[in-house]
């Protein structure tokens, strides 16, 4: 996770990641708070090229202070 600074894109500081424990559950990313315009999510599966390796995003929430960004 990265974020643009106005100049390029640095790493989120304290990046804590709760995966999902099943099917539907959603895996949740948390973060120092940043100010920006952009940010960046990489993903990397666990295992290219298998079916236990597919990723998809179902749904992207931002929030701050726990409520939502737009």
């Amino acid at each position: 996770m990265s974020y643009w600074d106005g100049t390029r894109f640095v790493p989120v500081r304290n990046l804590t990641i709760s995966r999902a424990t099943a099917s539907d559950q959603p895996t949740t990313l948390a973060f120092d708070a940043v100010r920006s315009s952009r940010v960046r999510l990489d993903m990397t599966s666990a295992a290219p090229g298998t079916g236990a390796g597919f990723l998809q995003i179902v749904t992207l929430q931002v929030l701050s202070g726990g409520t939502a960004v737009t």
